[in-house]
């Protein structure tokens, strides 16, 4: 059904869709606001695929079900909180905080390196974010600058938890589902090995590299060119105080990445670090003493690119929605 049809649609008979922001990869986002409660949210839409059989779709609406009801777990400051699920007239819906602020991506796309403090600051909230989920057993599996948000006080939020997988499902290999993106994926995941708790520090690390940098480190022309430097190639890694940290997460062998914990204190060090603390009250703009790093590998994309005239423009909305969940590629447990 399209924007007009919908438009203005009370969901659930307390959800007043308001306007269609985008579309993800099994549905659309709306704005929405809560007519019970007073306050606007943001609610995906979950379209199951037509070309799928009865059962596939029987199948993706449940894992859908279920994993947003696990989501809902996760109580941290620096995760997006999911409100409430509905189903109605064979439809599911998601409802979700709406999140002020921009994606990291974008912030990484028009400054190019960010500054150390705030990227340590950056690291150390997701990080946050991503040892809550862990301790209720759910991987988040899409950890990434495009599902990081930045509100207006520089806080950061993840989002999309939406191929989140939690512990013990049996269905995570009997699906066959490839999950991920690329270039934040674990060498083991790309070797066809299970997500774990490790796989998403090491979708940290490539974050962090991404903002630190200002080019992710992995990501080439195509997915098989990318898939090949995650399992093969060694990034040129940046100097500075967050060197220690890159070279810990970004290990291939997964025995010697880093654990959580020892991330949160090498953060905490490195955020102690003179060069940071002095950075931090510096004129802005001016590049990091040590952000020359190596020459990028052979095919590398920079993150930050020239905007065509379109994209300079600000958008319609003020907000970014932290509900761009890819819901048909769920995997939870039953």
């Amino acid at each position: 059904m399209d924007a007009k049809a919908h438009g203005h649609r009370l969901v659930g008979s307390r959800y007043r869709l308001q306007e269609r922001l985008g579309n993800g990869g099994m549905g659309a986002v709306w704005a929405a606001h809560d007519a019970v409660l007073g306050r606007d949210v943001a609610i995906k839409q979950v379209v199951l695929p037509a070309a799928n059989t009865p059962e596939q779709r029987a199948e993706i609406r449940e894992r859908s079900l279920r994993e947003a009801r696990a989501a809902a777990r996760i109580d941290c400051p620096y995760a997006v909180h999911v409100f409430d699920v509905v189903e109605e007239d064979g439809e599911l819906w998601i409802v979700m905080e709406r999140v002020p602020g921009r994606s990291l991506s974008d912030l990484i796309q028009e400054r190019g390196r960010l500054p150390a403090a705030q990227v340590i600051r950056i690291a150390q909230q997701i990080l946050e974010a991503l040892t809550t989920a862990h301790s209720g057993g759910v991987l988040h599996r899409d950890v990434k600058p495009s599902n990081v948000l930045i509100r207006p006080d520089g806080s950061a939020v993840l989002t999309d938890f939406g191929i989140a997988a939690v512990d013990g499902d049996p269905s995570i290999t009997a699906t066959g589902l490839v999950i991920g993106s690329p270039g934040y994926l674990a060498p083991e995941r790309a070797a066809g090995g299970p997500a774990t708790a490790a796989t998403d520090l090491w979708a940290l690390g490539c974050l962090i590299f991404a903002a630190y940098d200002g080019r992710s480190p992995f990501v080439r022309a195509d997915s098989m060119a990318t898939m090949q430097a995650v399992l093969t190639e060694e990034p040129a890694l940046p100097g500075g105080p967050l060197a220690p940290v890159l070279r810990g997460l970004l290990a291939k062998n997964i025995v010697l990445r880093l654990s959580a914990e020892t991330t949160r204190l090498m953060l905490r060090a490195a955020a102690a670090s003179p060069l940071v603390a002095a950075r931090a009250t510096a004129a802005p703009g001016r590049p990091e003493p040590w952000a020359v790093s190596g020459p990028p590998a052979a095919g590398a994309i920079p993150l930050r690119r020239r905007r065509s005239g379109s994209h300079r423009r600000r958008s319609r909305l003020p907000v970014l929605l932290a509900a761009l969940v890819a819901v048909g590629t769920l995997t939870v447990a039953a």
